[in-house]
């Protein structure tokens, strides 16, 4: 998330004062804010982590922590949230403090459900989000659970696949149906032989 947001904001000239959105408690949480802040720290990028918040990982808290935050920096233009929640959360503090939206940029983690495929696809600030495709994640324990059966070697860890999601990739990895979004698993399957 840290390295497609570089490019994006180089490309875009974003200077970028980053309000991000975590839930400290957890590790995987702090492990995703470090990640996101090494990836800017790779590419080069100068930017100013304006606040922390923990928004508790629900779009509710995330909201209200978010809005004190803007409250206190105005000059936010970058959301970094540990989850769909998260992101949202902040995006629509940002939207409630009357601010311009075209000049925020939202990128999320995990790409869990249907509030963060709605909002990347809801000509919204949501721009992008590093998907963990939690359902092709139950596909691999099912797999591994086959093997093991089989009394097949199986590997010390399994990775699922990661990719960062934008409008112009999104059709790559899922279609709708109905009220509901279908995953390409032969597409991440696909990221996994790469």
């Amino acid at each position: 998330a840290g390295l497609w947001f570089a490019e994006y904001a180089k490309a875009n000239n974003i200077d970028p004062k980053i309000l991000i959105v975590g839930q400290p408690a957890y590790a995987d949480c702090r492990m995703r804010v470090d990640g996101f802040k090494a990836g800017l720290d790779e590419a080069g990028l100068a930017y100013e982590v304006k606040q922390e918040v923990d928004g508790g990982g629900s779009k509710e808290t995330s909201l209200k922590v978010a809005q004190d935050a803007i409250t206190a920096n105005p000059d936010i233009n970058v959301i970094f949230g540990i989850n769909d929640n998260s992101a949202t959360g902040g995006m629509a503090a940002y939207k409630e403090a009357g601010l311009d939206e075209s000049a925020l940029t939202v990128i999320g983690f995990g790409f869990e459900g249907v509030v963060g495929r709605e909002a990347l696809l809801g000509n919204t600030p949501y721009k992008a989000a590093v998907a963990m495709f939690p359902d092709y994640m139950g596909v691999s324990l099912i797999d591994a659970s086959v093997k093991a059966a089989k009394g097949e070697e199986l590997p010390a860890n399994y990775e699922s696949g990661t990719v960062v999601i934008t409008a112009d990739n999104f059709a790559d990895f899922y279609t709708k149906d109905g009220d509901a979004y279908l995953t390409n698993f032969d597409a991440i399957r696909a990221l996994m032989n790469q």
